[in-house]
């Protein structure tokens, strides 16, 4: 009888009488993927059947339905071999039948579970209809039912257990087990656990050499990572164990900074100096500025076409004029300078490892000082180039990597809310906005220019040594801080160790 409404009990044994009429499996051989298949399809109706929890009784069109979008979503991963121990969520676990049965993370937080109604129905109707986390009431039912479910679930022992401590916080056990038995290490239901094995202990923590006549991969980024934390450096640039990108709608602050770069490197390779920067009619400039901006958006597009479309190239083309012209309008407040190089190759030696690096440009006073400068567009702290492990080498690495002997490093710092030079200087005013060396050193005089050029030698000697020895020790230089911009977590297993 297919017809009325009933539980998905009814209907499972509704499904298996269907199947035995129709002679399947039949009584040929089946090989062992068939026989795993059909252990599958057994765990595919007791899940069903473990929908009475939730589904009122329905008709047999309802049930064949709800049926066919459990084996839609259910993978079939035929097994290799004999598996004792399954690790489940307590949804999946309700109703299977085990030998032995240990249920964790019982505390008063998490059991029952708390409500969670859907932002998008009013709540009125969930808790008309008792959907699922609809309301307080309807998490507490369906927990005692999975808790009584589950305190007969095993064939010998069953145990319900609750973490003492929880971030920190200490826990107490849901009041839904407190009936049960309480029992310690020394009771003898914990003969389920496997006698504590000795575990081998490895330290790894060091990797093979670099071969020091190689230029070593990743310019000042390789010891920025290693100053950061070496596991870091050795997985990423070592061992290329790089995350994924992640999908945008537009274009990616990278995509964005290399159209700035290319933009402001093709402009100043033409005007070549401050003079003729004063000098150039506006609208010549504006041209300048918009055929580079252009340029630079064409090479994009080719890369990603369905991204730039025209309505896309017209925005970014507009925000870009913008940003360009708010920075140039900066530079004319500078003192007279001549552009010495743009986007300039070096190769820099620091420790036994030579580095590949490029440098934005390097401009020249006509004072003669010399000041190296590096394009951002997001936010830089010079705190950053000072201490034994500096968190931010790249500049520091520039300003040795010539035989110039520059006066000033800094960061041009381009943003829609901020454009401003953001750096250090050994003379004061030669860059509007620098900080002077000897105001961040509060006027020590034991502190000069050439002894903090010898500090940045040894600092990115230090680390330039760690990563051609192979030193990888998972040991981040602030904690969590250092770690919420990394993705290699799982890599480096930091999770297992206290920071």
């Amino acid at each position: 009888m297919l017809h009325g409404w009933y539980s998905c009990e009814y209907w499972t044994q509704k499904f298996k009488d269907i199947l035995v009429i129709w002679g399947w499996p039949g009584e040929r051989i089946i090989d062992e993927n068939e026989r795993q298949l059909l252990v599958c399809w057994d765990l595919l109706l007791q899940t069903y059947q473990q929908l009475d929890f939730i589904l009122q009784a329905h008709s047999f069109v309802e049930a064949y339905k709800a049926l066919q979008k459990l084996a839609f979503i259910t993978p079939f991963l035929p097994e290799t071999g004999k598996v004792s121990i399954h690790i489940l969520g307590v949804l999946e676990a309700a109703g299977l039948p085990f030998d032995k049965l240990w249920v964790m993370g019982m505390h008063s937080g998490a059991w029952p579970t708390a409500s969670q109604p859907n932002p998008f129905i009013p709540t009125s109707i969930q808790r008309q209809f008792n959907l699922p986390r609809s309301s307080p009431v309807r998490e507490l039912e369906v927990a005692k039912k999975l808790t009584a479910t589950f305190s007969r679930g095993g064939c010998s022992q069953v145990i319900f257990s609750f973490p003492k401590m929880l971030d920190d916080i200490p826990t107490t056990a849901s009041r839904l087990i407190s009936r049960f038995k309480q029992i310690t290490l020394a009771d003898p239901l914990l003969s389920l656990v496997p006698s504590i094995v000795v575990m081998e202990e490895l330290s790894d923590a060091v990797g093979a050499t670099f071969v020091a006549s190689k230029t070593a991969p990743g310019g000042s980024k390789t010891l920025k990572l290693q100053a950061s934390c070496p596991f870091w450096a050795f997985a990423e640039i070592r061992l290329k164990a790089i995350p994924m990108g992640k999908s945008t709608l537009g274009l990616t602050p990278a995509e964005r900074g290399e159209l700035l770069h290319g933009t402001l490197a093709k402009f100043w390779q033409q005007i070549k100096s401050h003079e003729y920067l004063l000098q150039i009619p506006e609208q010549e400039l504006d041209n300048l500025i918009l055929l580079y901006i252009t340029e630079g958006l064409q090479v994009l597009q080719k890369k990603r076409p369905l991204t730039l479309t025209q309505n896309y190239i017209m925005l970014e083309t507009e925000r870009m004029v913008s940003l360009v012209g708010k920075w140039l309008l900066h530079e004319k407040q500078r003192l007279p300078f001549v552009i010495y190089k743009v986007e300039s190759q070096h190769l820099c030696r620091v420790g036994v490892l030579d580095f590949k690096i490029r440098i934005d440009r390097i401009d020249q006073l006509t004072t003669g000082e010399i000041v190296i400068i590096d394009y951002k567009t997001g936010k830089v702290q010079i705190k950053e180039w000072f201490g034994p492990r500096l968190q931010d080498p790249q500049l520091p690495l520039y300003c040795l990597a010539t035989d110039l002997a520059p006066a000033s490093i800094a960061f041009a710092v381009i943003r829609p809310d901020a454009v401003l030079f953001k750096g250090i200087e050994e003379v004061k005013g030669l860059l509007p906005g620098v900080t002077n060396f000897q105001d961040l050193n509060n006027n020590d005089k034991a502190a000069t220019w050439a002894t903090q050029r010898l500090a940045w030698q040894d600092g990115l000697t230090t680390m330039a040594c760690e990563f051609q020895q192979g030193v990888a020790t998972v040991q981040p230089l602030l904690g969590k801080i250092t770690c919420r911009y990394c993705e290699l977590q799982a890599f480096c297993r930091i999770h297992e160790k206290k920071i």
